[in-house]
């Protein structure tokens, strides 16, 4: 997961039992950078690491490149959860911010994009199976 997030984000993973691993966000926009998100993963298996996941996390109405995370990710067989809680509303490509990965988290706390106080919403690809992408 990137560096710049919330702690929400990394409390998630560890709600799970899993462990986070942080990598550098782009000074360009905030944002997780895939290159170094590649290598990292590279060298986590090489390690013998087992990773479950690998999330992104949208900042400040911008979304990841997902042209390339996504092509990484399914080269090397890792699904992607995407926190799209800063970026509803925006794109990459023509594609709405949390519809990449195989789950989505989007929240409607007061500080966001759009506001019901609190709350969020999860979506999900319907067949688990598959990569979105």
């Amino acid at each position: 997961m990137p560096s710049m997030t919330f702690a929400a984000s990394a409390n998630a993973v560890r709600y799970t039992g899993a462990e986070a691993v942080f990598v550098d966000s782009r000074p360009e926009d905030g944002n997780l950078d895939v290159e170094l998100l590649l290598e990292a993963l590279d060298i986590l298996v090489d390690e013998g690491a087992d990773i479950a996941a690998v999330m992104s996390v949208d900042l400040f109405m911008r979304c990841v490149d997902y042209t390339a995370l996504l092509s990484g990710l399914q080269g090397r067989g890792i699904p992607l959860i995407e926190d799209a809680a800063e970026a509803l509303g925006a794109s990459h490509r023509g594609r709405a911010a949390g519809s990449f990965g195989q789950s989505g988290v989007l929240s409607f706390n007061g500080n966001k994009v759009l506001t019901t106080a609190g709350g969020g919403m999860l979506v999900s690809d319907p067949d688990p199976r598959v990569v979105v992408g």
